[in-house]
């Protein structure tokens, strides 16, 4: 996975191979030795590997069946730790997981503290993070030593948070245990006032309010950064705006709303099926003839004109019109572009490691 090259070093990521091989084998079973032969390597260095997956678990969960027995030559995964749970676990012990966690829960967190905390010295501490510092500076993002913390445009700060702290999520062992009353209370308000999108993960919707929020406990706002004009059709806000944003000026309490229905907006889902869902969308703007709309108009005439087999029905698709149109609407609101490719900030990285 991508993500793997972000928060893991080499050690862990062969320790994912390694469980990976493990968990899709028959009943999760291996032989050591022939898997041994099979890694090039000889079984006691597997056995010791294999230990310290071990010690990895029985720190996830104690009463996990054992992956090693005394005298039995085979390893055998614990049905109950999957690969994504042993993945996430991993992430979020990370250096790279650590910092993303700490910045964001405690703003006034120093380099010091975390190198005390984690036991890592600076020097490995820089070397570490190299791969997600150049994830953030792709992302126009980068990270103050004192205090510690995610230094750019607030809007992309709190996307990349979002994006990454999502990869550490396991519903069975929640990433904030202490979700923030303030974040559930605000998924009630926003529902009520019919601001929630029905096709949108209410559990990603919680875990956004919950950045969002901790991002204004650390007297980061959004307001100002945003043109939300460009958000068109959108529903009226409502006098009474979420207690959440009680103490904050009037168009900051707007700009926060707006912030949280645009995270859940902007994402291209319409479907083949779903012509009459994105009918308002597509009508409003063909109606305004707005610049976006314009743009989806070369689009879609480009197509029917240069690409060679695609269906006639395409260009007068209004699923695709719409999705065009979250799309550009987006990245027109979002200074420097609403979407982040973490595959190319991926191989910009590697590019560079290999000139340095």
């Amino acid at each position: 996975m991508v993500f793997d090259e972000l928060f893991l070093d080499r050690e862990e990521r062969d320790r994912i191979n390694i469980y990976s091989t493990l968990w899709e084998a028959p009943g999760h079973r291996l032989d050591i030795a022939a898997t041994a032969i099979t890694r090039g390597e000889s079984y006691r260095q597997l056995r010791r590997r294999m230990e310290k997956i071990a010690a990895d678990l029985v720190t996830m969960q104690p009463d996990a069946a054992p992956l090693l027995r005394r005298g039995d030559g085979n390893m055998i995964a614990p049905p109950s730790i999957s690969l994504d749970r042993y993945r996430i676990f991993l992430y979020r012990r990370s250096l790279p997981g650590q910092l993303l966690i700490q910045t964001l829960k405690r703003p006034q967190l120093t380099l010091q503290m975390l190198l005390d905390e984690t036991g890592f010295s600076r020097a490995a501490f820089f070397r570490r993070i190299s791969a997600l510092r150049l994830y953030l500076r792709k992302a126009g993002v980068t990270i103050s030593l004192n205090p510690l913390a995610l230094m750019g445009p607030e809007a992309r700060v709190r996307q990349v948070y979002r994006q990454l702290l999502w990869q550490f999520v396991d519903f069975a062992h929640p990433l904030f245990s202490e979700i923030l009353p303030q974040s559930r209370q605000l998924m009630r308000e926003l529902d009520k006032a019919g601001l929630i999108q029905s096709d949108f993960s209410r559990a990603q919707l919680l875990f956004a309010a919950n950045v969002h929020l901790h991002r204004l406990l650390a007297n980061h706002s959004i307001v100002g950064t945003l043109d939300f004009d460009e958000l068109a059709p959108r529903p009226t806000l409502t006098a009474a705006l979420p207690s959440a944003f009680d103490n904050l000026p009037r168009k900051a309490a707007e700009d926060e709303t707006w912030h949280l229905f645009l995270t859940q907006w902007r994402v291209p889902r319409f479907h083949s099926e779903q012509q009459f869902d994105a009918a308002t969308l597509v009508g409003y703007h063909a109606a305004r003839n707005t610049p976006a709309w314009q743009l989806v108009e070369k689009i879609r005439n480009e197509f029917s004109r240069t690409v060679v087999g695609i269906a006639p029905t395409v260009t007068t698709d209004l699923a695709l019109a719409g999705n065009l149109l979250k799309i550009l609407i987006s990245e027109r609101i979002f200074p420097g572009g609403a979407y982040i490719d973490l595959r190319a900030c991926l191989v910009s990285f590697e590019h560079e490691a290999k000139k340095g």
